[in-house]
């Protein structure tokens, strides 16, 4: 596999999205600026980007990128001398596996790679396990994979595949442990008066803020004393409620993309993300790898009066309260081209506990209720597809 500790120097190839809507928010919306920031966080975990490549080829079911964008990188690797190619699109483990075995020579690193590999280090737990996860994953896709094709014998990697299977039941068991603490914890802070609330507007703001850019323009309130104030970041305004700590890490690299506001949101209770179509930060990614003290809710459904104290809190509070809970849900699809594209939708935007390939495919998701019934409403174009729910958390 290409999978490998030598990394160095990089063709980060990425694929413009060609319009910004719900439907195509899976992988992050790229701009010049934010694909910089990104460039630089990667050098951060040694990996040097040294050629970007564009693609405007549609997304491919085997390795999500196109054929034609595959021998594109193998010819800008070969002329840069590069190892490594960072792919700014999100692989499940199926498209891994085939996109590492046709560039052999490469050591390939996805989106969310690269995020997870900056959490390694870091004490957050829903991180690690997170990381875990996906690793375990894809070399259970790789073992089956080598069977399908005949380069290991069944009986073998049957005993690693148990192995392997046994240890992702652990990892998730912890996952889910860590998951309901934070929650707990959430209900907890909930529970008092009037509880303490950062909030943190996406919309563009890693492509129009930059560090020289940012600019405080008022205190931030003090906790209890129930007032909701602002900051402006170039032109975007973010409603903070100051209160103690309860989110132990957030990514450094994103702290920095708004590093007027990093400061708040680390004070806060909760963290809400305020997401629109035009975000071009993967909220997705960043909320996983919190946990559950990160939420959010569409831009759209902020009152008018946002700037009034009781309104946004009383506000929040409802949206919060809605998503907290998380249910468990078994997505079942046939075996077709418009299935696995499904598969790789439900990768980007929600947690995914399991899944087994067979007469049909059988995925296990873990979410918000507002995720599943968004899934509910996609899966509709997919004949013989189904969600069912099984259980709140």
């Amino acid at each position: 596999m290409s999978q490998s500790n030598t990394r160095g120097r990089a063709v980060l190839a990425y694929r413009e999205s060609p319009v910004k809507t719900r439907e195509l928010t899976r992988d992050p919306v790229y701009s010049k600026g934010w694909l910089d920031q990104f460039a630089e966080y990667l050098k951060s975990i040694g990996v040097t980007p040294v050629e970007r490549l564009l693609s405007q080829r549609q997304e491919h079911k085997k390795y999500n990128i196109g054929p034609g964008t595959v021998s594109e990188i193998r010819e800008k690797s070969t002329e840069a001398g590069a190892e490594t190619v960072v792919l700014g699109n999100i692989l499940h483990p199926g498209q891994y596996t085939d996109l590492s075995e046709e560039l052999s020579e490469l050591s390939v690193i996805d989106y969310k790679d690269a995020i997870y590999e900056g959490f390694k280090a870091t004490s957050n737990p829903i991180a690690q396990y997170t990381a875990q996860r996906r690793e375990l994953r894809r070399k259970r896709c790789a073992i089956k994979h080598s069977e399908v094709v005949g380069i290991s014998k069944q009986d073998k990697s049957e005993k690693v595949i148990e192995d392997i299977d046994a240890r992702l039941q652990s990892v998730n068991e912890a996952i889910k442990k860590e998951q309901k603490q934070r929650r707990d914890r959430i209900k907890e802070t909930l529970s008092v008066p009037q509880p303490s609330i950062a909030v943190a507007s996406t919309i563009g703001l890693i492509e129009k803020c930059k560090a020289s850019q940012g600019q405080k323009t008022s205190k931030i309130g003090q906790h209890g004393e129930g007032t909701v104030s602002t900051e402006t970041v170039n032109d975007h305004e973010v409603y903070i409620i100051r209160t103690a700590p309860i989110i132990p890490e957030m990514p450094e690299w994103y702290q920095e993309t708004v590093p007027r506001s990093a400061y708040a949101w680390d004070q806060a209770d909760i963290v809400l993300l305020v997401r629109s179509i035009e975000s071009v930060l993967d909220t997705g990614t960043v909320k996983e790898m919190i946990g559950g003290s990160l939420l959010e809710v569409e831009y759209s459904d902020l009152p008018a009066t946002g700037r009034q104290q009781q309104p946004v809190v009383t506000h929040l509070q409802e949206q919060i309260f809605e998503n907290i809970p998380t249910t468990t849900a078994q997505i079942t699809l046939p075996i077709n081209d418009d299935a696995m594209s499904f598969v790789s939708t439900v990768y980007g935007k929600i947690s995914v506990n399991s899944i087994e390939y067979g007469d049909q495919i059988k995925i296990e998701i873990n979410g918000m209720r507002s995720q599943i019934e968004q899934l509910k409403e996609e899966i509709n174009d997919i004949e013989e597809g189904k969600i069912e729910d099984e259980q709140e958390n």
